[in-house]
């Protein structure tokens, strides 16, 4: 072996990400993230994504990004729609306009 060169046993290609449920069908997806975390709403504010959805955030996850969000035009509520605040129980979700935002909303309704 040369130097630099890893050995077959130290190089190996990720596992292949788990399955993902199909889309519901009124809402069209071209593509889905995981884990992307600030950057999903950075995203969104720059027009590049449409729609983030998390769980289990907590509030220095979700406070900061509100107005980063509203400032680019775009919504950010919990999942009943409500606005983040101090005590949110940690759900975001955050779409590119009003119109998005209430049929997201309808979908996790309906899921729930």
């Amino acid at each position: 072996k040369t130097r630099g060169t890893p050995s077959s046993s130290a190089c190996h290609a990720p596992p292949p990400p788990p399955p993902q449920p199909p889309p519901p069908a009124d809402i069209p997806v071209r593509f889905r993230q995981f884990g992307a975390d600030c950057y999903a709403y950075g995203l969104l504010a720059c027009g590049f994504t449409d729609l983030v959805l998390e769980a289990g955030l907590g509030r220095f996850d979700y406070l900061a990004l509100v107005p980063v969000i509203e400032g680019a035009g775009g919504c950010i509520s919990d999942w009943q729609g409500g606005a983040l605040t101090f005590d949110s129980a940690g759900q975001a979700l955050a779409s590119a306009n009003q119109e998005l935002h209430v049929r997201a909303l309808e979908v996790i309704d309906s899921a729930q």
